[in-house]
């Protein structure tokens, strides 16, 4: 395993509760210093309700953007979206933020074409959207 050279800009050195220290990268950084709400419901669920048509692409999100082009399935069939859509309810508030981009990303979209959100899907568990902190 390679070590990550902590004189990389694009990382910085922090010190964890437990003494010891850990090197976090710039989209982290701009995680913690967020004033964007918290995952709640009921802007989640806005979202949901105009969604006609999903991709996933592999490889998950970060800042927003899919890591890979490559798109491994779209559906714009209403019950599958519908099934996605019931599948996706959250529970408010914050479930922590790991630091991984996700193992893969939900594009979807609103009836005319055009992309309304963008999410990463982790560990099968949570999500992450760049609405939210």
């Amino acid at each position: 395993m390679t070590k990550r050279d902590p004189e990389r800009p694009e990382f910085k050195e922090l010190p964890n509760p437990g003494g010891g220290r850990v090197f976090v990268d710039n989209a982290y950084l701009r995680y913690m210093h967020s004033k964007a709400p918290e995952p709640n419901q009921a802007s989640w669920q806005s979202v949901l309700d105009r969604t006609r048509r999903v991709q996933v692409t592999p490889d998950g999100v970060v800042e927003g953007l899919p890591i890979s082009e490559q798109v491994v399935y779209e559906t714009d069939d209403e019950s599958d979206v519908h099934a996605l859509v019931r599948a996706l309810g959250i529970e408010d508030g914050s479930a922590g933020h790991c630091m991984c981009h996700g193992d893969c990303g939900l594009l979807l979209f609103n009836g005319a074409g055009d992309r309304i959100a963008v999410i990463g899907v982790h560990h099968g568990e949570s999500i992450r959207w760049d609405a939210w902190k």
